[in-house]
């Protein structure tokens, strides 16, 4: 666990490069411990609040997008990765710096390998979301995101979620509609078509 000392120490000092480089060794070991890699996505969520720049600016969205790819079949990493990504591409220079490193193919994976869990779901469609303020940042892939979207959004666990304001999933009970409305509209206005709808 000396490790994970090290990176919630870097995290308490705000030295976001130091954390994803600890982290991104870790993901590199042939036995890397998940325990540790999830701790260590959890307290990086607790310290990203209000400093999204930074982070963004020091490597941890690279290191988001590794540790998709390397524990792509662990739920709740894949869950914990995505989460944060939706929290940091919030801020337009690291929208760019996503959409630039590939990362909407692993989360269409994610969504693809994880249908029927709907934190996993919630926070793919926000990134799509985010993503599709601008549709250069997802390019000539618009098909391939509504697919898994439009799935999403016929999952009955969105409409069974009791919507209430205290309800953690308030703001993300919509989102996979909201993803597919910004990425019509976005491919409509590509187009040239009608937006009216």
């Amino acid at each position: 666990m000396k490790d994970l000392d090290g990176m919630k120490s870097a995290l308490r000092e705000r030295d976001f490069s130091t954390f994803s480089s600890l982290l991104l060794e870790e993901t590199r070991k042939k036995t890397p411990e998940t325990t540790l890699i999830l701790s260590s996505l959890l307290a990086l969520r607790t310290a990203v609040y209000g400093a999204r720049a930074v982070v963004g600016s020091s490597g941890c969205i690279e290191v988001l997008h590794q540790c998709m790819k390397v524990y792509d079949a662990d739920k709740d990493i894949v869950a914990s990765c995505l989460n944060l990504l939706y929290y940091l591409l919030d801020h337009p220079p690291n929208r760019v710096q996503a959409a630039e490193s590939g990362l909407v193919k692993e989360v269409l994976k994610a969504f693809d390998k994880f249908p029927d869990d709907k934190k996993i779901q919630a926070n793919a469609s926000g990134i799509f979301f985010v993503l599709g303020s601008n549709e250069n940042h997802l390019n000539d892939i618009n098909d391939e995101i509504l697919t898994p979207i439009e799935a999403a959004i016929k999952h009955h666990h969105f409409q069974n979620l009791e919507v209430g304001q205290r309800n953690p999933y308030r703001f993300k009970l919509a989102m996979p509609e909201r993803a597919r409305n910004r990425i019509l509209r976005s491919s409509a206005y590509k187009n040239g078509d009608d937006m009216s709808y």
